[in-house]
């Protein structure tokens, strides 16, 4: 089974974002995600990181698990989400696009999905492999569920948004089976005006229940941190993921208590 999908006993490749590592290239990008022994990176477009004109050597030195635009579907998405050498990069590699996604609160939010998904497909080639995230103002796990199921979109599970909807581990765990593509952690703590990052191991209960999420699976996995922790946090992660298992429970007032209620 390939290591980028599915369940297997042999671990995920676990990796690193590349928001959470100081670079001015692609070359330091590459050196900073080798000396903290990163296996896969995610890559965030358009914030003036330096490795957009060189993904393909990316690529050919680490496995990309996706590369996330800015830009939110369900709100018109411009054709050209990314630079369109990326774009062709993307598709030459069939590495992912990962975008954002609209609450799809109503029946013309979940249209302009659809049209969204459309043009851009119409545009690059029903090759181009599009993957969401939920964010900020997710929908809930049932309506995306659905809306991706019917339009072929994958999903990138990024347990902040998993917390802010309260899914409990199967509820979770159901999603990432039929949709994820790849998956981002990161340790929170609340604070009064929302979340601040902090490493794995400073989130204890976050962290178990994340290993209890990821148990048996393959998918990539990257931390994202704002903290400086990319280093302990990978070394976190295989720790508890070796000595994880599979979970019953509901998201615990701790987890939920790292982000304020939405």
């Amino acid at each position: 089974m390939s290591p980028l999908t599915g369940v297997s006993s042999s671990g995920p490749l676990i990796g690193v974002s590349s928001s959470s590592l100081p670079h001015a290239s692609a070359a330091e990008l590459l050196r900073a995600a080798t000396a903290i022994d990163a296996q896969c990176v995610d890559l965030r477009a358009g914030r003036g990181q330096g490795w957009e004109p060189h993904l393909d050597l990316i690529a050919r030195t680490l496995p990309v698990s996706f590369v996330g635009a800015g830009a939110t579907l369900g709100t018109g998405v411009d054709p050209d989400p990314v630079p369109p050498a990326v774009m062709r990069v993307l598709l030459q590699r069939g590495i992912p696009l990962r975008l954002f996604v609209a609450p799809l609160a109503d029946p013309a939010e979940v249209r302009r999905f659809g049209a969204d998904v459309d043009r851009l497909r119409d545009t690059w080639g029903p090759g181009l492999r599009l993957i969401v995230e939920p964010h900020t103002e997710a929908p809930t796990l049932a309506v995306l569920d659905e809306v991706l199921a019917r339009h072929g979109v994958g999903a990138v599970v990024d347990t902040l948004a998993l917390v802010r909807l309260r899914a409990s581990i199967a509820e979770a765990r159901g999603f990432l089976l039929r949709h994820a593509v790849a998956v981002q952690v990161k340790g929170l703590v609340r604070r009064d005006d929302g979340y601040r990052h902090v490493g794995l191991g400073a989130a204890p209960a976050l962290t178990a229940w994340t290993a209890a999420l990821l148990d048996g699976t393959s998918l990539p996995v990257t931390v994202e941190t704002k903290a400086g922790t990319a280093a302990q946090d990978i070394r976190t992660l295989r720790r508890v993921l070796a000595a994880g298992g599979p979970s019953s429970t509901p998201v615990s007032p701790e987890v939920a208590a790292c982000v304020p209620v939405s």
